[in-house]
C-alpha cells in the first residue's frame, strides 16, 4: 500500500514536473518567434521567474488561504471520480455557488457562514440535475456535468443586467478557509475509505458491471455522488466570493479555464485522492497566481492557464489509475 502510494505521488510529480517543462517550451517557441535579441534572458526575466516566485508575493497564508476554494472544487470532482463518475462541471458550480453567497450576503445582508451554506445548497440542487439526468435517461455524467455547468453560466450572463455585483463585506477568512478545506478533506476520505457508502462507491469505481454483482444500487449511488460533488462546488464558488476572488460575474470563457480547470488539474495530480487534492490545489494556485505576475506585455495572460493545461494533459496520460475519472467495462 505504500509502495502505490509513493507511485502515485512520483506520477504526479512527473506530471508537474512536465507540464512546466512543456509550458516553458511554448515560452521559449513563442519568444523566438515575437522577441528579438535577449530572448532567452527576457524569457526567464519576464515569464519564468515571476511564474515560480509570484506565488509568494502576499506571504505563504494567503496563498494557502487563496488555495482552499480550489481545494474544495478539487475535493467535489475527486469524490465523483472516486466512482468512476467524470464530474466535468465545476466552473459552472463554482459561478453558481459564488453568485449565491454575493445575493445572500448584498441582498439579505446574512453572516459569511450563512452565506456558504447558501452556496453550498445552491452546488448540492445544481448537482443533481446530472445525477437525474444519468438516473433516468442514463445520459453519462461528463455529458450532463457540462451541459449544466454551461446552462449555470449562461444564465448568470443572461441575468447581469439585473444583478449588480458587490463586494464581501469582510474577507479576512484565510485561517476559517483553511479549516474548512481540511475538515471536508478528512471527512471525505474517512467516509470514502471507512463507511459502507463509501465502499460502494468504490466498488462502483471498479466496474458498474461489478458493482451491480455485489448489490450496489449504481444509479442511487452515482446520483449522492453528483449530488455531493455539486455541494462542495457550490460552496467553493461562496468561499471564492468571500475571500474575495470571485469578483465579477462568470465570463462563458470559465467554462473551459479559471476554477474549473484548477479543480480539475488539483484533482488529476492528485488522483482522485481527497487528502491529496488539497496539497495539490495548493501547487495550482501557487502556479495560477504567478501566472498573473508575468508580464503581459510579452507574455499573455492565458499562458498561465495553458501550463496548467498542459498538466492537466500530463495527468490524464500517465497519473490517473483505474477506476479515477473512468470505469473499467
Amino acid at each position: 500500500m505504500k509502495n502505490k502510494g509513493f507511485r502515485s505521488f512520483g506520477r504526479s510529480l512527473l506530471c508537474l514536473c512536465l507540464g512546466l517543462l512543456l509550458g516553458a517550451a511554448v515560452m521559449i517557441a513563442a519568444a523566438w518567434l515575437t522577441l528579438g535579441e535577449n530572448r532567452w534572458e527576457t524569457v526567464w526575466r519576464e515569464g519564468l521567474l515571476p511564474l515560480f516566485t509570484g506565488g509568494w508575493r502576499e506571504g505563504p497564508l494567503a496563498l494557502l488561504g487563496r488555495a482552499a476554494p480550489d481545494a474544495v472544487l478539487s475535493l467535489g470532482i475527486s469524490l465523483a471520480w472516486q466512482g468512476g463518475i467524470v464530474q466535468v462541471g465545476g466552473a459552472g458550480l463554482h459561478a453558481l455557488g459564488a453568485a449565491a453567497a454575493m445575493l445572500c450576503a448584498s441582498l439579505a445582508g446574512l453572516p459569511w457562514y450563512a452565506c456558504l451554506a447558501v452556496s453550498a445548497l445552491a452546488g448540492g440542487l445544481w448537482g443533481s440535475v446530472p445525477g437525474l439526468l444519468k438516473v433516468k435517461l442514463r445520459l453519462r455524467e461528463a455529458l450532463g456535468t457540462a451541459l449544466t455547468a454551461w446552462l449555470a453560466i449562461y444564465v448568470l450572463q443572461a441575468a447581469s443586467t439585473m444583478i449588480a455585483w458587490e463586494q464581501p463585506a469582510e474577507t479576512d477568512l484565510f485561517i476559517p478557509a483553511l479549516a474548512i478545506a481540511g475538515v471536508l478533506a478528512l471527512l471525505i476520505w474517512l467516509g470514502v475509505k471507512f463507511t459502507v457508502p463509501g465502499l460502494d462507491l468504490r466498488v462502483l469505481g471498479v466496474s458498474e458491471k461489478t458493482a451491480r454483482y455485489a448489490g450496489v444500487d449504481t444509479g442511487k449511488t452515482a446520483f449522492w455522488a453528483l449530488c455531493l460533488s455539486g455541494l462542495l462546488g457550490g460552496a467553493a464558488g461562496g468561499l471564492d466570493y468571500l475571500l474575495g476572488g470571485a469578483n465579477q460575474l462568470p465570463d462563458l470563457s470559465l467554462a473551459l479555464t479559471g476554477p474549473g480547470l484548477h479543480g480539475l488539474a488539483a484533482a488529476a495530480l492528485a488522483g482522485g485522492h481527497p487528502l491529496g487534492a488539497v496539497a495539490a490545489a495548493v501547487a495550482v494556485k501557487y502556479l495560477s497566481l504567478g501566472a498573473g505576475t508575468m508580464n503581459g506585455a510579452v507574455f499573455s495572460p492565458e499562458m498561465g492557464e495553458a501550463i496548467l493545461a498542459l498538466i492537466l494533459y500530463c495527468c490524464a496520460a500517465f497519473a490517473l489509475g483505474p477506476g479515477k475519472g473512468g470505469r473499467k467495462a
